[in-house]
């Protein structure tokens, strides 16, 4: 083996992946200045590339795969002295650019940008975050598997391959193998969960089980078959069963899944159910209601409700937005949106949202980048979400009017 030097960089990640620990605790190392036991972390994704079809060229320039915005964001995250970060996804543009140039999108004759080197381009814009040797937790979004995934199904393996090498090998290794129903192969290192201090994370990788449409769309792109026997445009399964163990097994106040996609529909597209467009709602995850997407869902919601979940983190949809829902046994969980991570906002839709009638939209922000400050108080027992947001006009931060205020579960 030859001998090769290591980055400043590398040596911050993998110092910071050490503090934070492969088997539970994160660090501990790191207090806030205050006189009380408070303490902080960060929720925010979607910090791709951008790509705007109104445009010419329709990307960012230089193309990186990363939005431009992100050393901003992450010298912000750094001033608000959090004791970890959570990224739900979509770190970079992945295949984009290239399934951009098979569909003979005009101007896509850009050259495409090697997977390793988007995601070395995003560690280099989150330099001041491992710098400071602050952890930093992922999941894959599906622009770590196939920015169309969902819709073509043909998710390259050297993208999922190029993901581990930057960010997979590092997260916690705690997924236990259960022979017979999931394999090793397709979950260790994308599922796992750590516990710190009074909070757990759930961390799951939604996309290592896809269930391809039958027939499928052709041509995958724009496809003429808008209606075929199995579902629509494919769908993904998840290890509820793994899910499930791991909140009862958690022993803290407050627990967090953390993921990708949104399980109801918030902001970004009007709510449809059964359509035969491609939207970003329920349907495209779990499956449309005929095929029992609504049941598979519902299980879901019960599994976190009944594991004392108190907050859903996800991305997907490149805004912000906080909302509630109940599950079949009445219990109240949060679904925060934390997609406004720099990609291209969506800005154009419909003001006010319309969500679906099972979710209770209380706050969004459609067009600002930034991140959710969450405010850990164990003596109040309660989580404060805090939403900080840049203007891109001047690069100033402030901090959006509202909060969210969750309490932790009551003592009997």
């Amino acid at each position: 083996m030859r001998r090769c030097k290591v980055s400043p960089w590398l040596m911050a990640f993998l110092l910071a992946v050490l503090m934070a620990g492969f088997g539970g605790e994160a660090v501990r190392a790191r207090t806030l200045a205050t006189s009380t036991d408070s303490w902080a972390f960060v929720i925010f994704g979607d910090t791709r590339g951008s790509f705007d079809p109104t445009k010419m060229p329709p990307w960012d320039v230089p193309v990186t795969g990363v939005s431009p915005l992100l050393p901003q964001i992450a010298t912000k995250i750094v001033s608000v002295n959090p004791e970890f970060v959570l990224h739900v996804g979509d770190l970079c543009a992945g295949d984009l650019y290239r399934d951009l140039i098979e569909s003979g999108f005009p101007g896509a004759e850009v050259t495409d940008v090697p997977y390793d080197v988007q995601f070395q381009n995003f560690k280099d814009a989150m330099m001041p975050i491992t710098v400071a040797n602050i952890p930093l937790y992922t999941v894959r979004g599906n622009h770590e598997v196939s920015c169309l995934e969902g819709i073509n199904g043909h998710p390259d393996p050297r993208l999922a391959a190029a993901y581990y090498q930057a960010f997979g090998q590092y997260m916690p290794r705690n997924r236990r193998h259960m022979p017979g129903r999931w394999g090793r192969e397709n979950q260790q290192e994308l599922n796992y969960s750590f516990s710190h201090k009074q909070v757990t994370v759930v961390a799951l990788d939604q996309y290592s089980t896809y269930v391809r449409p039958n027939p499928a769309p052709v041509p995958w792109y724009a496809p003429e078959n808008t209606t075929w026997a199995t579902n629509f445009w494919g769908y993904h399964t998840i290890d509820q069963t793994w899910v499930k163990d791991e909140l009862h097994r958690a022993t803290t106040p407050f627990r967090i899944v953390m993921t990708h996609e949104p399980i109801f529909v918030a902001t970004g597209v009007p709510y449809g159910a059964n359509s035969t467009d491609y939207q970003w709602f329920t349907e495209l995850y779990f499956g449309p209601p005929s095929f029992g997407g609504q049941a598979r869902r519902q299980e879901f919601v019960d599994i976190m409700g009944n594991g004392g979940v108190q907050l859903y983190a996800v991305g997907h949809e490149h805004n912000l937005s906080i909302g509630s829902f109940t599950d079949s046994a009445h219990h109240t969980m949060y679904q925060l949106i934390a997609g406004n991570g720099g990609a291209m906002a969506m800005n154009t839709l419909p003001d006010p949202p319309t969500p679906e009638g099972a979710f209770h939209l209380l706050n969004y922000e459609d067009n600002m980048p930034g991140f959710t400050l969450v405010t850990v108080d164990p003596d109040a027992n309660t989580m404060l979400l805090e939403y900080y947001v840049m203007d891109m006009s001047d690069s100033s931060w402030s901090k959006e009017s509202w909060t969210t205020l969750i309490a932790g579960p009551t003592a009997h």
